[in-house]
């Protein structure tokens, strides 16, 4: 141009402020978009024809009564399955949740079963009521009954069944009318709009949105994450909107929860990497972070699911009221068998009793916190034995995807799931630091896990005692013309010596009942230690450990991509630390998977959980061999973990929504 107009300067500024602009729409319009899609589909399923049934008396399945049933009386018969007739005897303040339904007019089908031995039976009624309906009916007779449900009290989200009650001789119940089966059928009308139960959602995309974007993920991958989770949100509610419409306050309490956690890790794991000398990019932090979080809002948010799984909820919480009280040396009965109940977990929680939290909630934060001590004991472990990152990565979310520390968490195995994390933080610790374990520091930090693993779980003592024996003698052996004994020794001191504290002064204790145990072992094989239980044929135990072992635990394609993953760390990482221990950690799993089949029990030493750090890793050298193979193998990667991950969060779903038990972790 003339006159010296012409300033490619200029034009530069003004090109990335166009594009910064571009960047900025984008960055507002993929969550808007994305909450507004959510929205239109929420009011498409809230406005479809809908038929949900609640099968009365049917407490765990696809189809169960609870969590949508309150004040009610126990199951009858009690285990009953989805095909055989069951039903509960209403109480005194008897109702039905109908969350999230909005204002509209269903018809109720109710099968009513014959009262015959309530005392008014002959002329007694029992009442069905809302805010603007109360419609009686006889208690007499079996009958089925079609009853409408106004719009009020739908926008409610209350049906209340009161009755006549009465106590039966040699019962404590108060019981009122049996009724076996509940179905809502939707009439037409005019359309509704969302309900507030059902925007939960909008919360949980937006945070979720946040949190990628903070933690360093790109606008494409986080849009992709957002659009996987609108349609996981929106297929939910279109299974069951009933009980979508009660995930919104558990789910959202464990996502606050899961950002503190996140925040903690995002501060604390710079500080800590630095210390090993590590220095990786910040994309390693915050994802490390995230799967953090993420990991903490599944577990804890699950658990706060009103009457989901409860597992052995219960009895965690007496022994940690009895440790508080002073009673350390607990016996436990599993299967027939009393054996040492160790109780290192409960005395470390002990002293959180005197803040003014509940027992069942500070057993179930603290195992939902574990779960995230092995996801990153595990990526820092990967991080400085393989100096990949991705792989790293890769190795935690396979962690956090896995199935066996879902299933301890369901259980609400509390001393096996602290136990077993710490084995992943023990793991972690060794290999890491090496080459300082002939350091006192190094020694005493070792100690301290090992006496810590050992006093939190007795089965766990017995596997990381024997992974360890043999590394030792291994270890010796090979080293004896080396230089490699120096780390030996500190192992070795530290081995000794936590062996030495638990037996003192927790297993002697318990020196009568082994030594009974032992006898009647001898005397009368598993058998008699089992209290005369039945042999356990090998049939059984193999389709057991077929389908609930290989298949349940880690999808089927875990243990075997787990061994190719390391054969390939041993061609390339000969003679590392975490190749013996992967190796011996597989050795020890495979010796106790033959004990069954030796004693013809199902008593393990949850050998398979054991080996969940090996096989997160093994899996993640496999996908980061295929990510490096073009965007064929990146697929097959994506799909190999989607696979994983996926039939961890229908297990994850069945037990939060519908009492669905897994497989007990072995």
């Amino acid at each position: 141009m003339r006159n010296g107009c012409y300033n490619p300067g200029v034009l530069t500024l003004v090109r990335q402020a166009l594009q910064r602009r571009h960047l900025h729409r984008r960055e507002i319009a993929w969550p808007l978009a994305l909450m507004v899609a959510l929205l239109v589909g929420t009011g498409m399923l809230l406005n479809r024809p809908l038929r949900y049934t609640i099968n009365v008396g049917y407490a765990e399945g696809w189809h169960s009564d609870l969590p949508l049933l309150r004040d009610w009386n126990t199951p009858e018969p009690y285990g009953a399955q989805a095909d055989d007739l069951s039903y509960r005897w209403s109480g005194e303040q008897s109702s039905v949740w109908l969350p999230g339904l909005g204002r509209r007019t269903w018809l109720i089908t109710l099968d009513q079963l014959a009262a015959s031995a309530h005392p008014q039976a002959a002329d007694g009624d029992f009442w069905l009521s809302g805010p603007d309906m109360a419609v009686s009916h006889p208690l007499a007779a079996q009958r089925r009954l079609h009853v409408l449900i106004t719009p009020a009290t739908s926008a409610a989200g209350l049906l209340y069944l009161t009755a006549p009650t009465f106590t039966p001789p040699n019962d404590p119940r108060v019981l009122g009318v049996p009724i076996a089966t509940l179905q809502l059928e939707t009439l037409p009308g005019p359309i509704q709009l969302p309900t507030p139960r059902l925007l939960w959602p909008l919360a949980l995309l937006a945070l979720s949105w946040i949190t990628l974007r903070l933690s360093g993920a790109s606008l494409r991958a986080t849009a992709l994450a957002g659009v996987l989770l609108l349609i996981l949100l929106l297929a939910a509610l279109w299974s069951d909107a009933l009980r979508f419409a009660l995930a919104g306050p558990p789910l959202l309490i464990g996502a606050a929860w899961g950002v503190g956690i996140g925040l903690a890790t995002r501060l604390a794991l710079p500080r800590l990497l630095a210390r090993l000398e590590l220095a990786p990019a910040p994309g390693f932090v915050n994802g490390s972070a995230w799967l953090a979080g993420l990991s903490m809002t599944l577990r804890y948010g699950g658990r706060l699911y009103p009457e989901s799984m409860v597992g052995d909820l219960g009895f965690h919480v007496n022994r940690l009221q009895e440790v508080t009280q002073g009673l350390i040396h607990l016996t436990s009965r599993h299967r027939g068998i009393d054996f040492p109940y160790p109780s290192a977990v409960y005395v470390l929680l002990a002293p959180l009793r005197l803040l003014p939290l509940a027992p069942t909630t500070l057993v179930e934060w603290s195992a939902a916190l574990c779960g995230v001590l092995g996801l990153l004991a595990v990526a820092l472990l990967t991080l400085h034995s393989l100096r990949c990152e991705r792989t790293a990565i890769l190795a935690a979310a396979t962690y956090a995807l896995l199935a066996p520390p879902f299933m301890a968490l369901w259980w609400s195995f509390l001393a096996h799931i602290f136990a077993q994390e710490l084995v992943a933080v023990l793991i972690a610790v060794l290999v890491v630091g090496w080459w300082r374990l002939g350091q006192p520091w190094s020694m005493a930090l070792t100690y301290a896990m090992l006496t810590l693993i050992f006093l939190g779980h007795f089965g766990l003592w017995i596997n990381v005692s024997l992974l360890l024996a043999g590394l030792l003698a291994l270890g010796w052996w090979r080293g004896r013309n080396t230089n490699a004994r120096a780390p030996l020794r500190g192992l070795a001191l530290a081995f000794g010596a936590a062996q030495a504290t638990a037996l003192l002064l927790f297993y002697s204790a318990y020196d009568e009942l082994i030594r009974d145990k032992i006898a009647q072992f001898l005397a009368g094989g598993m058998s008699a230690v089992q209290g005369g239980r039945p042999a356990i044929g090998r049939q059984a135990l193999l389709a057991s450990l077929w389908h609930d072992g290989l298949v349940a635990h880690y999808a089927l394609i875990g243990m075997p991509l787990a061994v190719l993953g390391g054969v390939w760390l041993t061609q390339r990482r000969r003679g590392h630390a975490l190749v013996w221990v992967f190796w011996g950690t597989l050795a020890v799993a495979g010796l106790q998977s033959a004990i069954p089949f030796i004693t013809a029990s199902t008593i393990t030493t949850r050998w398979l959980s054991f080996c969940a750090w090996a096989v997160a890793i093994g899996v993640a050298i496999v996908l980061e061999q295929l990510w490096r193979r073009g965007w064929r193998g990146q697929t097959l990667a994506i799909l190999l973990l989607g696979w994983i991950g996926s039939t961890t969060l229908w297990m994850w779903l069945g037990a939060l929504g519908y009492r669905i038990r897994p497989p007990e972790p072995f």
